[in-house]
Order: structure tokens, then C-alpha cells, then sequence
């Protein structure tokens, strides 16, 4: 199979080519946040301290996926702001892009108690938003952080190893599938140069958006 070209399986989300949309993105985010706050689908809720949407700039060309919200992001609402964001914000530094040219959001919207991994029920339970974010933000390059991001966005018999690092076309969108921040943080004794892959992968996808 072409990894360049590949499909989305149909486990994948959809990607829309939908276009025109008469309402506002500012409404229509609006309104999926209400949605969001709303959905009682997930037990992750009654766990969790708070909901962590995505956020960002709303025409963004790159939006970055991860899993799941962490300890500090439970905390705070907020996602990437915990040991991995400050790593993913140095990066973005080091290329001359702010989180206010970008959208960052989690395929999860709560935390997973003791950050375990999301479970195959809770991420089918919360694609239904991801596919909202992506048919309200339209983003030019998606960055698909970690394994379970990729899977969410390509299908479930994607394997990170075998992708990561590929410009990946579906429909009219570019999807990069890269490490997570965090594991890049966990496995960086046993791996020192994978920071250098994480800025390099994150580069290209800056770069391919058109940003800075």
C-alpha cells in the first residue's frame, strides 16, 4: 500500500470537503463547545476535574491532535500545558510559531484515570467531536501525535512505527503522524536524539502548513 496516498480506513475519521458554510466558525465553534460541555456519553466525565477542549486559532492551516488530557491539563482545561506542552512550545519556538497561529486538541476530552490509555469505547464515543473540530477548523496539515491520534485519524490498522515521519494525504488534507511530546520525554534516556526527530517532524508540518 502507497503510505503516501493511503485511505482512510473505516475505523478512520471521515474528512470532510464540505465547503461554504453560511454560519460563522466563530458560531458554529460556539455551539460544538456547547455540545461538548453537554455530552454525558463518556464516564470519563464524573473522573475528571474538567473538560479539556481544543484551542487555537479557528482558520488555523495546522491543527495538532494528541490522546488524552494529562494531570496539570485536568487542572487547568487547558490542552498542552503540562511537561509535554512546555516541551511542545519550546519547539514551536525554536520555529518561529505561536500556539495562537495553530489549533492543539486531544482525540479524549478528559482525562483517563491515572492517565492510563484511552479504551477503544471511550475513543469511538469522543470521535464524534474530533470530526466536529476538524470540519470547523478545515486545517491544510494535521499533526497526529502518538499512536492513538494516528489511529483516530487513519484507522485502527495504522501503526505509528510503520507511518511516523510520512506525509500522509487524505482527501485534501496532510496528515503527519509524529510522537507524542510526552513519549518523546519518557524515552529520551533510552533515545537522545528523539527530540531532534519530534522538531524535525514537527518542522515539516509547520513548514508544509506554510507557517511561521
Amino acid at each position: 500500500m502507497d503510505l503516501e496516498k493511503i485511505p482512510p480506513e473505516p475505523s478512520g475519521l471521515p474528512f470532510s470537503e464540505q465547503q461554504g458554510e453560511s454560519v460563522p466558525v466563530q458560531e458554529r465553534f460556539a455551539a460544538y463547545l456547547e455540545d461538548l460541555r453537554r455530552c454525558d456519553q463518556c464516564r470519563l466525565r464524573s473522573g475528571a476535574q474538567r473538560l479539556v477542549p481544543g484551542e487555537g486559532a479557528l482558520n488555523a492551516p495546522l491543527m495538532l491532535v494528541g490522546e488524552a488530557p494529562g494531570l496539570e491539563e485536568d487542572r487547568q482545561g487547558r490542552p498542552f500545558v503540562g511537561p509535554s506542552g512546555r516541551l511542545f512550545e519550546r519547539t514551536l519556538s525554536k520555529l518561529a510559531v505561536s500556539r495562537g497561529q495553530i489549533y492543539v486538541t486531544n482525540v479524549i476530552k478528559y482525562r483517563t484515570p491515572e492517565n492510563r490509555l484511552p479504551r477503544v469505547g471511550e475513543q469511538r464515543v469522543c470521535s464524534g467531536h474530533l470530526r466536529r473540530e476538524l470540519d470547523l477548523i478545515r486545517p491544510k496539515v494535521i499533526g497526529a501525535l502518538g499512536a492513538i491520534a494516528a489511529r483516530a485519524l487513519l484507522g485502527n490498522a495504522v501503526r505509528l512505527k510503520d507511518v511516523r515521519g510520512r506525509r500522509i494525504e487524505v482527501m485534501n488534507t496532510t496528515v503527519y503522524p509524529m510522537y507524542h511530546p510526552a513519549f518523546a520525554l519518557r524515552n529520551l534516556d533510552r533515545d537522545p536524539q528523539i527530540l531532534e526527530i519530534f522538531e524535525a517532524d514537527l518542522r515539516r508540518a509547520c513548514r508544509d502548513a506554510g507557517l511561521p
